[in-house]
C-alpha cells in the first residue's frame, strides 16, 4: 500500500490476479483494490532507547572491538516504520 499526501489522502492497495483458476480449481475470492484514508491505521513507528556508554574494549591493544547498544523501546505496528 502507498500513501500520498496528508490530511484527506487515501491509500490504495491493488492485487490482480495472475492464474485464473481452470480445471476444478477454485477462483479468486475477494476485492482486487482496497482504498483507506491514511490516517485510518493506527499505525505506531518504532521507538529506539537512547544509546548507552561505550562498553569497554576487547582488546587493549591490536584489533578490538567496542560498542554502543540501544533498545526497541517499542516496535513497529499496523504498517508504521519497523526497527
Amino acid at each position: 500500500d502507498s500513501c500520498s499526501g496528508s490530511g484527506t489522502a487515501t491509500a490504495l492497495r491493488l492485487r490482480r490476479v495472475e492464474m485464473k483458476a481452470s480445471q476444478d480449481g477454485k477462483p479468486c475470492e475477494g476485492d482486487s483494490q482496497m482504498a483507506r484514508p491514511c490516517n485510518a491505521t493506527g499505525s505506531v513507528d518504532c521507538i529506539f532507547s537512547d544509546w548507552d556508554a561505550w562498553q569497554t574494549c576487547t582488546a587493549s591493544c591490536g584489533g578490538g572491538v567496542q560498542s554502543q547498544v540501544r533498545d526497541i523501546k517499542q516496535s513497529g505496528t499496523n504498517g508504521g516504520m519497523p526497527c
